[in-house]
Parts: C-alpha cells; structure tokens; sequence
C-alpha cells in the first residue's frame, strides 16, 4: 500500500512539476580523477604505501526565478593526486559556495566570486583544477 501512495504522489508530482511556470533548474557536475601507482623497476621506481591517489570534485546549482545558489564539495581521499599540495592529503569539504540575486538594474551576489575586469590583465579570478589552481575571492 506505501509503495502505490509512493508511486502515485511521485508521478503526480512530475506532472504538476511539468506543467509549472516557476522556472525552477537545478543541474550538477562529478569530477573525479585517480591516479593508482605501481612498482616500475626500469625507472627504479617504487611506489608509495598509500598508492591510490584521488581528487573529486561535486558540483550542485539550484536557480529559481531571479534567485540561485551553489555549492563544490571537494574530497582528496585517501590522497591528493601527486603534484598537488599534501595539506590536501584525507581532507574533504565544502570549498565553494555562492547566493546571487539578480533583475534587470543589480546584480548582488555572496560567498565564492569568478570574475575578471577587462580582458583580465588587472583582476582575474578563475579556477583549473588540472592545474591545482583556485584563486576565487569571497566576499559580497
């Protein structure tokens, strides 16, 4: 019997969700790279005790109307991929996150801002996570 009240109240609500006029998104991202090392003994190369490296990155966005907010959880578990940074090593956490509110005349926005003036020659934020390399500003 909960599993039909369950089905029902599910298909009832993507219908109603369907047909609504609140432009409500929400869209997300996984990132995941690996690295698992071996012994090579051409190049004398011995791997570590921990030879299983990863850096994941989980992106979520929700936008509703003129509102939307983000977030990145990212986790270096059990160890940051080699050429990254060891305070990086079995820490995870919400790294980034930002609330916008945006009409036609303002624009206001708080927590973790990407942005560039220009062509970006005086100010520029962005992020490459190949490189290792986040250099957002927080603030409103």
């Amino acid at each position: 019997m909960k599993i039909k009240i369950f089905y029902y109240l599910s298909i009832f609500l993507i219908y109603c969700f369907s047909f609504s006029q609140n432009d409500t998104y929400i869209s997300g991202s996984l990132e995941s790279n690996s690295q698992i090392l071996q012994d090579d003994n051409g190049l004398n190369f011995f791997s570590p005790q921990d030879n299983l490296r990863s850096n994941n990155y989980f992106q979520l966005d929700f936008q509703n109307g003129n509102f939307s907010a983000g977030v990145q959880y990212e986790s270096y578990l059990p160890s940051a991929l080699l050429g990254y940074s060891e305070i990086y090593n079995n820490e995870s956490g919400i790294a980034q996150y930002y609330f916008k509110y945006e009409d036609q005349k303002n624009e206001i926005k708080v927590g973790s801002i990407y942005e560039q003036f220009g062509n970006g020659l005086i100010f520029r934020a962005w992020e490459d996570r190949q490189l290792g390399i986040n250099n957002s500003i927080k603030g409103i």
